[in-house]
């Protein structure tokens, strides 16, 4: 096989394996058996990406937030705030909830004990928690005020609820 054929062959499989990827998500079952053959190369490549970009919005505002409470009741967030937190973090927890539900709680429980580990004075603290919290946003065009501002818990991944004095066993 001459070089030029064997890129081409190699440009066609690679086009082949993205198109697959982004045309998976519609649910035909033809696309989740073509994705099965490609999924192992995508994510290897990095090329696992969703074409969304006319896809309607969420409807939902959403906020992560990284809570620890100690013994004393005493809560505290770890990372900072979403306002204050680094944007590489907020990305990554927010990539947390966006993933495969089989790779989501083995990659939580890591982030949960490191967040753990990083307590002061070595005070284990009786709870942590990754939340994805949301709210209704108004739909295009409308009001924002037929919208909810109050935030309820969408996910979350808990490390550790351990009993408070005074619960029953």
């Amino acid at each position: 096989m001459t070089r030029k054929k064997l890129v081409s062959l190699l440009l066609f499989a690679h086009l082949f394996a993205i198109a697959v990827a982004n045309f998976a998500p519609m649910g035909t079952p033809t696309a989740h058996r073509l994705y099965r053959l490609v999924a192992p190369y995508v994510h290897l490549t990095g090329q696992s990406q969703n074409w969304s970009m006319y896809q309607r919005p969420k409807p939902f505002d959403a906020r992560i937030e990284v809570v620890s409470v100690h013994h004393d009741g005493h809560r505290e967030h770890p990372l900072g705030t979403a306002d204050g937190m680094p944007l590489r973090r907020l990305y990554f927890l927010e990539s947390l909830f966006a993933g495969r539900p089989a790779h989501q709680q083995p990659v939580a429980d890591a982030v949960l004990r490191r967040v753990e580990a990083q307590s002061p004075d070595g005070d284990t603290p009786r709870m942590v928690q990754i939340s994805c919290i949301i709210r209704d946003t108004p739909p295009p065009g409308s009001a924002a005020s037929i919208a909810s501002q109050q935030y309820k818990p969408y996910h979350t991944f808990t490390l550790r609820q351990m009993p408070q004095p005074g619960d029953l066993p």
